[in-house]
């Protein structure tokens, strides 16, 4: 299998310099292509290549342009702060369309992703507490109908346990928030 590989490596390198010498005789990229049956592109790589061994037709490895450049993302922080400070319970495909209406641009669910954790966020489950229930007013409440309990008969008495007013929002189960952090 390797004896094979090597004379394909072979015939190739052979191919390519006949090429480059063929070219050199007739001084035409297209003369040479048309002898061949290849394009005047690939007549032309191989030519430059072998005077040039560092010579690619692309440069390798781009990183490709970036969604914010480094003066916009402060902007973007702003925009997904604010966003999240309106909708708290916001999933990432929410953020996303806000940035694609906001911007302009197509910015995709994994950029979206990305820009939250450069911002040092990630995803958590919330912990439920209903605030409603430590105010002022129902504490009172609570107090007054401990009071009233105090006095009742406690055989005629039955309790419910682990009774809500309100139940959890089952929908969202993960929400947005920074690192190392309790969300409430």
């Amino acid at each position: 299998m390797v004896k094979q590989g090597l004379r394909i490596a072979q015939r190739l390198s052979h191919y390519r310099t006949s090429l480059v010498a063929k070219y050199l005789e007739l001084q035409s990229y297209s003369k040479t292509a048309d002898y061949y049956g290849v394009s005047k592109g690939l007549v032309y790589y191989w030519v430059r290549k072998f005077y040039d061994a560092n010579f690619h037709w692309r440069p390798l490895g781009t990183p490709g342009k970036p969604k914010f450049y480094k003066q916009e993302l402060p902007i973007v922080h702003k925009a997904i702060l604010s966003w999240l400070a309106i909708h708290p319970t916001s999933d990432l495909t929410g953020i996303m369309l806000m940035l694609n209406h906001l911007f302009n641009r197509n910015i995709s669910y994994r950029s979206s992703s990305r820009l939250l954790k450069n911002m040092g966020w990630s995803w958590r489950v919330p912990t439920s507490f209903q605030l409603l229930k430590y105010s002022a007013y129902n504490m009172s409440r609570y107090v007054s109908y401990l009071m009233w309990i105090f006095n009742k008969d406690w055989k005629r008495l039955k309790f419910l346990d682990e009774s809500h007013i309100v139940s959890k929002d089952l929908q969202t189960r993960k929400v947005p928030n920074f690192r190392l952090s309790r969300v409430d």
